[in-house]
């Protein structure tokens, strides 16, 4: 099968997920290098910078998009498109076009939960793709709600490049990850538990993120603010006791590499399925 991979966003396993689609035998066209995004482990100013850029392009981008699917689809027929993507730098009217091609649209979705967040960023453009990957089984019922077609597929991981190293063991518990939505107040109820738990990740030694008030997500809602101003006096407690501990606990990010390895390094690794608490209804 000829299968156009793009992936404009620095996707966390988009470059396993095309090994893996030319280890099964597909013939593999990639976007090209103009898409690349940062790390999915980069510093938030890099990140911050690429959504910026991404915004100013986004007409400029998505037209490129449409001509190299065309330059790729008449030199060799494609039998699928596969993106990664989101309302924020891709229009629905992109993958109408490239449907109108004759190739099946295949949309991979990392942030379709909970269902405000994916009727804001998702919707239009789940509604344009004709199927949609989620690894939320809680999205399912976003996607039925508008129609959409869905397949729920969960992660997987390269066991080419995710294998165990021959460590000693330096740690009791560890987590890698972004300090995002509840992530944090369970880790520091394991931390208050005395437990000697390490953290690594974006955001951790963030004042600004630490009381919940991600300035780049803001939506000018003065309640967003209240709650995050609110917090602010938990955590200023809860940092006084723990005030010899935090560089301990909380580190900066690691390379893909050092994430790797650190999980030989210790005797429990957390891992969450997602990091939105539940919507009330």
């Amino acid at each position: 099968m000829r299968i156009f991979s793009a992936q404009p966003y620095y996707f966390p396993f988009g470059r396993d997920l095309n090994s893996a689609l030319v280890e099964m035998g597909h013939d593999l066209v990639i976007k090209s290098d103009e898409w690349s995004g940062p790390a999915f482990n980069s510093k938030r100013k890099e990140r911050k910078e690429y959504y910026e850029r991404l915004k100013k392009e986004k007409t400029g981008v998505n037209k490129r998009w449409i001509k190299e699917v065309e330059k790729a689809h008449e030199k060799k027929k494609v039998d699928l498109f596969v993106s990664a993507t989101d309302m924020l730098i891709t229009y629905p009217e992109t993958i109408e076009k490239i449907k109108r091609l004759g190739i099946p649209t295949l949309n991979i979705a990392h942030d379709d939960i909970p269902e405000s967040v994916f009727f804001e960023q998702c919707k239009d453009l789940a509604l344009a793709f004709d199927y949609n990957w989620t690894f939320q089984m809680e999205a399912i019922k976003s996607y039925k709600k508008i129609g959409a077609k869905v397949i729920y597929v969960p992660v997987g991981a390269n066991p080419h490049l995710f294998k165990p190293y021959n460590c000693e063991r330096e740690f009791d518990v560890i987590f890698i990850g972004r300090n995002k939505g509840y992530r944090r107040k369970i880790l520091k109820t394991i931390a208050d538990m005395g437990i000697d738990i390490r953290v690594w990740g974006d955001g951790w030694r963030n004042i600004v993120m630490i009381i919940g008030l991600d300035l780049y997500e803001l939506r000018a809602s003065q309640d967003k603010v209240r709650k995050s101003l609110d917090l602010f006096w938990s955590e200023l407690v809860w940092h006084i006791r723990h005030f010899g501990k935090i560089k301990k606990i909380f580190g900066t990010y690691l390379s893909v590499d050092e994430m790797i390895k650190m999980y030989s390094r210790s005797n429990i690794t957390l891992n969450f399925s997602g990091y939105f608490e539940p919507e009330q209804n």
